[in-house]
Protein backbone atom coordinates (compact mmCIF):
# COMPACT_ATOMS: atom_id res chain seq x y z
CA UNK A 1 0.00 0.00 0.00
CA UNK A 2 1.23 3.44 -1.51
CA UNK A 3 1.36 6.41 1.15
CA UNK A 4 0.28 9.97 0.50
CA UNK A 5 1.95 12.48 0.91
CA UNK A 6 -1.25 14.81 2.20
CA UNK A 7 -1.06 12.28 5.26
CA UNK A 8 2.09 14.23 6.38
CA UNK A 9 0.63 17.74 5.93
CA UNK A 10 -0.95 18.40 8.98
CA UNK A 11 1.27 16.87 11.16
CA UNK A 12 4.06 18.81 9.83
CA UNK A 13 1.91 21.84 10.09
CA UNK A 14 1.49 21.58 13.66
CA UNK A 15 5.11 20.80 13.67
CA UNK A 16 6.06 23.76 11.95
CA UNK A 17 3.63 26.28 13.80
CA UNK A 18 4.84 25.01 17.78
CA UNK A 19 8.55 25.57 16.02
CA UNK A 20 8.40 28.96 15.09
CA UNK A 21 6.32 29.93 17.87
CA UNK A 22 3.31 31.46 15.85
CA UNK A 23 0.37 32.42 18.23
CA UNK A 24 -3.03 30.95 16.03
CA UNK A 25 -5.07 32.82 18.43
CA UNK A 26 -3.37 36.50 17.58
CA UNK A 27 -6.26 38.22 15.62
CA UNK A 28 -4.58 39.44 13.39
CA UNK A 29 -3.27 35.78 12.46
CA UNK A 30 -6.50 35.36 12.41
CA UNK A 31 -7.68 37.44 10.05
CA UNK A 32 -5.40 35.92 7.69
CA UNK A 33 -6.10 32.73 8.08
CA UNK A 34 -9.96 33.63 7.07
CA UNK A 35 -8.45 35.37 4.27
CA UNK A 36 -6.11 32.25 3.00
CA UNK A 37 -9.09 30.23 4.00
CA UNK A 38 -11.45 32.14 1.83
CA UNK A 39 -8.85 32.82 -0.97
CA UNK A 40 -8.37 29.27 -1.24
CA UNK A 41 -11.82 27.89 -1.12
CA UNK A 42 -12.54 30.45 -4.32
CA UNK A 43 -9.41 28.98 -6.20
CA UNK A 44 -10.74 25.70 -5.98
CA UNK A 45 -14.34 26.70 -7.32
CA UNK A 46 -12.79 28.94 -10.03
CA UNK A 47 -11.05 25.66 -10.94
CA UNK A 48 -14.09 23.44 -10.31
CA UNK A 49 -15.59 25.99 -13.23
CA UNK A 50 -13.03 25.42 -15.35
CA UNK A 51 -13.17 21.59 -15.23
CA UNK A 52 -16.90 21.54 -15.92
CA UNK A 53 -16.24 24.15 -18.31
CA UNK A 54 -14.08 21.39 -20.64
CA UNK A 55 -15.93 18.31 -19.52
CA UNK A 56 -19.03 20.51 -21.34
CA UNK A 57 -17.20 21.64 -24.63
CA UNK A 58 -15.32 18.27 -25.01
CA UNK A 59 -18.57 16.35 -24.84
CA UNK A 60 -17.59 13.04 -25.01
CA UNK A 61 -20.69 10.35 -25.35
CA UNK A 62 -18.12 7.26 -25.26
CA UNK A 63 -20.32 4.72 -23.48
CA UNK A 64 -18.84 3.15 -19.89
CA UNK A 65 -20.22 0.98 -17.42
CA UNK A 66 -20.73 2.36 -14.29
CA UNK A 67 -21.96 0.41 -10.71
CA UNK A 68 -24.30 1.84 -8.74
CA UNK A 69 -24.73 0.94 -5.52
CA UNK A 70 -28.09 1.64 -3.33
CA UNK A 71 -28.65 4.07 -1.02
CA UNK A 72 -29.74 2.86 2.93
CA UNK A 73 -33.11 3.83 1.81
CA UNK A 74 -33.10 1.82 -1.52
CA UNK A 75 -31.79 -0.94 0.07
CA UNK A 76 -34.29 -1.14 2.76
CA UNK A 77 -36.96 -0.96 -0.29
CA UNK A 78 -35.73 -3.58 -1.83
CA UNK A 79 -35.50 -5.93 0.91
CA UNK A 80 -38.66 -5.79 1.90
CA UNK A 81 -40.13 -6.02 -1.39
CA UNK A 82 -37.74 -9.50 -1.94
CA UNK A 83 -35.32 -7.68 -4.70
CA UNK A 84 -32.04 -7.87 -5.24
CA UNK A 85 -29.42 -5.37 -2.90
CA UNK A 86 -26.43 -5.69 -4.60
CA UNK A 87 -25.08 -3.13 -6.96
CA UNK A 88 -26.64 -2.85 -10.69
CA UNK A 89 -24.12 -1.76 -13.77
CA UNK A 90 -25.80 1.46 -15.68
CA UNK A 91 -24.72 2.57 -18.98
CA UNK A 92 -23.46 6.29 -18.84
CA UNK A 93 -21.75 8.74 -21.33
CA UNK A 94 -17.93 10.15 -20.32
CA UNK A 95 -19.43 13.68 -20.02
CA UNK A 96 -22.36 12.75 -18.20
CA UNK A 97 -20.26 10.77 -15.81
CA UNK A 98 -17.61 13.33 -15.00
CA UNK A 99 -20.28 15.76 -14.48
CA UNK A 100 -21.43 13.50 -12.24
CA UNK A 101 -18.14 13.40 -10.01
CA UNK A 102 -17.70 16.82 -10.47
CA UNK A 103 -21.08 17.29 -8.41
CA UNK A 104 -20.17 14.95 -6.13
CA UNK A 105 -16.68 16.46 -5.08
CA UNK A 106 -18.39 20.14 -5.08
CA UNK A 107 -20.65 18.54 -2.38
CA UNK A 108 -18.00 16.69 -0.24
CA UNK A 109 -16.10 19.94 -0.11
CA UNK A 110 -19.30 21.97 0.58
CA UNK A 111 -20.25 19.60 3.52
CA UNK A 112 -16.38 20.11 4.42
CA UNK A 113 -16.44 24.20 4.74
CA UNK A 114 -19.51 24.06 6.71
CA UNK A 115 -18.21 22.03 9.06
CA UNK A 116 -15.08 23.61 8.94
CA UNK A 117 -16.70 27.11 9.45
CA UNK A 118 -19.15 26.03 12.51
CA UNK A 119 -16.35 25.03 14.30
CA UNK A 120 -14.36 27.80 13.71
CA UNK A 121 -17.69 29.82 14.67
CA UNK A 122 -18.96 28.25 17.76
CA UNK A 123 -15.54 27.65 19.38
CA UNK A 124 -13.04 29.71 18.05
CA UNK A 125 -10.35 27.15 16.51
CA UNK A 126 -8.37 28.61 13.89
CA UNK A 127 -6.51 25.49 13.20
CA UNK A 128 -9.12 24.09 10.49
CA UNK A 129 -9.10 27.05 8.54
CA UNK A 130 -5.39 26.37 8.04
CA UNK A 131 -5.77 23.01 7.45
CA UNK A 132 -8.29 23.31 5.02
CA UNK A 133 -6.57 26.24 3.29
CA UNK A 134 -4.22 23.87 2.19
CA UNK A 135 -5.77 20.58 2.08
CA UNK A 136 -8.39 21.76 -0.33
CA UNK A 137 -6.35 22.66 -3.26
CA UNK A 138 -4.28 19.65 -2.55
CA UNK A 139 -7.51 17.17 -2.33
CA UNK A 140 -8.72 19.06 -5.93
CA UNK A 141 -5.42 18.32 -7.54
CA UNK A 142 -5.39 14.96 -6.77
CA UNK A 143 -9.21 14.44 -8.33
CA UNK A 144 -8.92 12.45 -11.45
CA UNK A 145 -10.88 15.17 -13.16
CA UNK A 146 -8.46 17.83 -12.46
CA UNK A 147 -5.81 15.46 -13.46
CA UNK A 148 -7.06 14.96 -16.82
CA UNK A 149 -8.75 18.43 -17.60
CA UNK A 150 -6.04 20.48 -15.57
CA UNK A 151 -3.03 18.74 -15.77
CA UNK A 152 -3.62 16.52 -19.71
CA UNK A 153 -3.03 13.31 -18.31
CA UNK A 154 -4.73 10.37 -20.05
CA UNK A 155 -5.86 6.94 -18.95
CA UNK A 156 -3.16 5.65 -21.43
CA UNK A 157 -0.29 7.48 -19.38
CA UNK A 158 -2.13 6.73 -15.71
CA UNK A 159 -4.08 3.57 -15.25
CA UNK A 160 -6.02 5.49 -12.47
CA UNK A 161 -7.33 7.68 -14.73
CA UNK A 162 -9.34 4.71 -16.70
CA UNK A 163 -13.49 5.18 -15.78
CA UNK A 164 -15.03 4.65 -13.94
CA UNK A 165 -12.84 5.72 -11.23
CA UNK A 166 -12.09 3.44 -8.37
CA UNK A 167 -12.69 4.70 -4.86
CA UNK A 168 -9.45 5.55 -3.20
CA UNK A 169 -8.84 3.96 0.69
CA UNK A 170 -9.62 6.70 2.84
CA UNK A 171 -8.57 4.99 5.82
CA UNK A 172 -4.93 3.86 5.61
CA UNK A 173 -4.21 2.32 9.35
CA UNK A 174 -7.21 0.36 8.06
CA UNK A 175 -6.20 -0.87 4.77
CA UNK A 176 -2.41 -2.17 6.68
CA UNK A 177 -4.39 -3.74 9.40
CA UNK A 178 -6.66 -5.74 7.16
CA UNK A 179 -6.20 -9.30 7.30
CA UNK A 180 -5.60 -11.86 4.01
CA UNK A 181 -8.36 -13.59 4.22
CA UNK A 182 -10.45 -9.97 3.88
CA UNK A 183 -8.07 -8.74 0.89
CA UNK A 184 -8.51 -12.33 -1.11
CA UNK A 185 -12.63 -12.04 -0.22
CA UNK A 186 -12.34 -8.52 -1.50
CA UNK A 187 -10.79 -9.14 -4.44
CA UNK A 188 -12.80 -12.40 -5.40
CA UNK A 189 -15.76 -10.33 -5.36
CA UNK A 190 -14.23 -7.51 -7.76
CA UNK A 191 -13.43 -9.98 -10.47
CA UNK A 192 -17.30 -11.95 -9.95
CA UNK A 193 -18.48 -8.26 -10.57
CA UNK A 194 -16.19 -7.60 -13.30
CA UNK A 195 -17.47 -11.10 -14.81
CA UNK A 196 -21.03 -10.00 -14.15
CA UNK A 197 -20.39 -6.60 -15.97
CA UNK A 198 -18.58 -8.76 -19.08
CA UNK A 199 -21.86 -11.02 -19.14
CA UNK A 200 -24.45 -8.39 -19.50
CA UNK A 201 -22.30 -6.35 -22.69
Amino acid sequence: MSFSPKMFVIPGLMIAINKSGIDLKDPEIVNYLRIGYIAAFVLVLALCGVIYSKITSNNDQTKIKVEKKLGAMEQAQAQSSGESTEPKFVQMTVHDYDKEQLVAYLKQMCIGAAITCFIHYKWGYPQPLLFQAVMNPMGLFDNPLAKIYLLGRTEETDAKLQRPFKAEQSNPLKAMLENPEQKEETGKAKKAKAKAAKKEN
